[in-house]
């Protein structure tokens, strides 16, 4: 069953994700010392992240900066929003994948403004 969910939060990651989060663009945050990952997160499962995600990243983690961003296109992934320090943004990743086994991935601004992602752009995304 967690394969089947991990397997689901890559798909929502190698679709553009961008069309889900331009609209929330307010709730980013982005500083010299923040920054903000995305969490494909199944549904089902929201409640344990929700419970957890402040313990990940030995706790550098800004506390109740979990946000529902929008529902996946397949209405089985929700989007978090998490906001973490910026030199623990790896350790956060990690501990996602490896503790909750949750796909996430560091949100940045330029990217929306470019174009639509090209397939072989989308599977290398999918591989980082």
């Amino acid at each position: 069953m967690k394969k089947k969910s991990q397997n689901e939060a890559l798909t929502l990651m190698k679709q553009d994700y961008r069309d889900l989060v331009s609209k929330s663009k307010s709730e980013m945050k982005t500083t010299d010392y923040l920054c903000t990952m995305l969490c494909f997160v199944p549904h089902g499962t929201d409640k344990n992240f929700l419970n957890t995600y402040m313990t990940l990243a030995d706790g550098f983690v800004v506390p109740y900066s979990a946000a529902r961003i929008d529902k996946g296109e397949d209405e089985k992934m929700y989007v978090y929003r998490v906001i973490v320090m910026k030199h623990m943004k790896e350790n956060f990743k990690n501990d996602c994948q490896s503790k909750l086994r949750i796909a996430c991935r560091e949100y940045d601004e330029e990217e929306l403004n470019k174009k639509p992602l090209e397939e072989k752009e989308i599977e290398k995304l999918s591989k980082s």
